[in-house]
């Protein structure tokens, strides 16, 4: 079990653990000062690693992850002890906290983002809000997570319930961002190959030009994966339609909603402005190419 465990977090340290950078951000621009925060910052991660774990076996996709190439009962086991191990450390380094509302806020929001991931198993077409209600539950819960441990730790228990909102925020541009680049290049992730509704798969599903409709009737099972593939041109088709410049339109609502929370911290305007600066640093995977 230890050389799996090793295995596993070996090949998510691959993802440059934003989480993590997430926490230690925070952290240090509420004026933390603790070495802890890297023990803290770890914790996260090993918590986004065990959803990540449970995420692609439930999704049945990222077939050359290690965990996936294990055997299902094993590779879930150490998800499960991944997640009991982080909340146990966490509420070891957080715990101090009056009333201990850090453990609380830790387990409100890991029992969120399991709400959200059930709503998204079902990989059923939504409405535009209903859909970002599911990524907030499911990604925003999870970047609140890791922004409130950055800010318990830095003793800042006056802001909780502002830094969970717009981190959700964060949380919700993340998502938007990765469905997008998930739509955009055809390969072994992409999010139409695999009929997963997601807003940038709706969109071009909904899309009224001849491949749009195509699009919608693969979703439907009313064509096959490799008739859709034939289609010439689809790839850029798909960069052209429109669906970039969509989701980047919702991603800078988003923004500007974090921002006006950002506005009511208890914080000088100084820490105020480097936190919107942290938020537009949520840059985009791609350029929009030129509309038709």
């Amino acid at each position: 079990m230890k050389d799996m465990a090793h295995k596993y977090a070996s090949e998510h340290e691959k993802t440059n653990l934003p989480f993590g950078m997430l926490c230690v951000n925070h952290n240090h621009l509420l004026g933390g000062k603790s070495a802890s925060v890297f023990h803290v910052a770890a914790c996260v991660e090993l918590i986004i690693l065990a959803f990540n774990i449970l995420d692609d076996w439930q999704d049945q996709d990222h077939h050359r992850s290690p965990w996936m190439q294990d055997h299902a009962g094993q590779s879930l086991t150490v998800e499960t002890a991944f997640l009991l191990l982080a909340m146990s450390k966490l509420n070891g380094f957080l715990g101090s906290q009056k009333n201990n509302l850090a453990f609380q806020l830790i387990v409100d929001r890991i029992n969120r983002s399991v709400h959200g991931q059930f709503a998204d198993i079902r990989n059923a077409p939504l409405k535009e809000e209903e859909y970002i209600a599911v990524i907030k539950q499911k990604s925003g819960a999870l970047c609140a997570l890791a922004c409130l441990c950055g800010a318990m730790l830095a003793g800042n228990t006056t802001d909780l319930h502002l830094i969970g909102e717009y981190a959700t925020g964060i949380g919700i541009c993340a998502q938007l961002e990765n469905d997008l680049d998930d739509v955009l290049h055809l390969g072994e992730k992409n999010d139409l190959i695999h009929k997963k509704w997601t807003l940038a798969t709706m969109y071009l599903a909904h899309h009224p030009s001849r491949i749009g409709k195509a699009v919608a009737s693969y979703f439907e099972n009313r064509l096959s994966l490799d008739r859709l593939l034939a289609i010439q041109s689809l790839e850029a088709w798909i960069q052209s339609s429109g669906v970039i410049l969509y989701t980047r339109v919702l991603i800078e609502a988003e923004k500007i909603k974090a921002k006006n929370i950002i506005d009511k911290l208890s914080v000088d305007e100084t820490i105020k402005r480097q936190i919107k600066s942290f938020v537009d640093g949520i840059h985009f995977k791609a350029d929009i190419p030129g509309e038709t």
